[in-house]
Formats: structure tokens, C-alpha cells, sequence
């Protein structure tokens, strides 16, 4: 489960857009193009890896991967405020066994 919370309003900026995943050329997988600045309560599963927004399985791997956070915004450098957090769970089979 991915989850994204806007827990102080971005001032400066109307475009704000993340993605979040493992992939370096679009980290999609668990948070798809959300519109931060448009959110009105929090947003969960938007991403690539999972269906109508439920918590789905993603696909396993047995080593480290990265999770990545893709900003994209047309003045992000007039952002004078604005705080986001970002909320994985992530389950260790391996613990089990």
C-alpha cells in the first residue's frame, strides 16, 4: 500500500504532479501523476502495479530495489511552501518463514 498526504498547502506553484515507483525512467508503479495541488484528502494505489485503487499484490523481488519519487512541476522553483508525506507498507514474507 502507497499512500500520499498534503500536509501543508503548496503556495507558488498550480502543477505540482509526483509519481512514485521503481522504475528509473517513469516511477509509476505505486503512485501514478497525482495532482498535488489538486488533492482534497488523501490518495492511495494510484500506480501502474495496482487495480481500481485496492491494495493489490506487487510483484515480489527477493533483493533491494529503490523506491523513487518523480516531481514534475512548470515553476518549481517559485514554490514558496508546501509539505507532502509519503506513506509505504511493505510486507516481508521472508520473516514468516
Amino acid at each position: 500500500m502507497v499512500g500520499v498526504y498534503e500536509s501543508e498547502a503548496f503556495a507558488g506553484t498550480t502543477s505540482l504532479v509526483i509519481d512514485v515507483g521503481t522504475s528509473s525512467g517513469d516511477p509509476d508503479e505505486f503512485i501514478d501523476a497525482l495532482d498535488v495541488d489538486a488533492m482534497s484528502a488523501p490518495v492511495f494505489n494510484t500506480g501502474d502495479a495496482f487495480t481500481g485503487n485496492q491494495s493489490q499484490p506487487v510483484g515480489g523481488t527477493n533483493s533491494a530495489t529503490s523506491i523513487l519519487l518523480e516531481v514534475t512541476d512548470a515553476a518549481i522553483a517559485s514554490a514558496t511552501a508546501g509539505k507532502i508525506v509519503i506513506g509505504l507498507r511493505i510486507v516481508d514474507l521472508g520473516q514468516f518463514a
